[in-house]
């Protein structure tokens, strides 16, 4: 194994085995690739398009997307707008206690979720849920701790590729709009 692989369940046993209703996230190293650009006290962010389809497509086959991030940006609550993702949740500290609300909240058990992070502050919400994804250039002991290990990397289609396998066949093929 090299340092960027853990000994995650294969793929197709995890789909097979779990009914992924709440795909929650971080954004800052999951959604992007853990740079931040800062330009005269603001922050820019990117963020990879092919993670934009995989949700618009996790959101179409009935799959409830939440982003939870430590950092507040406008950035991030303007492109979850864009793609449809109501659950965003910024400046949050405990991940687990609002990934439980959200949870309580709709009325979904903790093995229907997905929570897909990068950092110390995501392993409380990954231990929680269902199932757990960490993107390959996580810290080690995220990817230790993960169920599945991507193979792309955050902020180049990590939550794509982990929408794809979370929904699998069920993802809509309806989406034509640019994400």
């Amino acid at each position: 194994m090299d340092a960027h692989e853990s000994a995650p369940m294969p793929q197709g046993r995890l789909c097979a085995q779990k009914r992924v209703r709440l795909f929650a996230m971080d954004v800052d190293g999951t959604l992007t690739d853990g740079a931040i650009e800062v330009r005269d006290e603001a922050a820019a962010m990117r963020m990879c398009v092919l993670d934009g389809l995989g949700i618009q497509r996790a959101l179409d086959a009935g799959v409830v997307v939440a982003w939870i991030s430590g950092r507040a940006s406008e950035s991030v609550r303007a492109r979850a707008g864009q793609l449809g993702v109501t659950e965003v949740w910024l400046g949050e500290t405990d991940k687990l206690a609002r990934l439980v609300e959200i949870a309580d909240r709709l009325g979904i058990a903790a093995a229907e979720i997905a929570y897909m992070g990068d950092d110390l502050p995501d392993l409380p919400a990954m231990r929680f849920c269902g199932v757990s994804i960490a993107p390959p250039n996580a810290i080690p002991e995220v990817r230790r701790e993960a169920a599945w290990v991507t193979r792309n990397r955050a902020g180049s289609g990590a939550v794509r590729e982990a929408c794809e396998m979370l929904v699998g066949s069920a993802l809509s093929r309806k989406r034509s709009t640019p994400v």
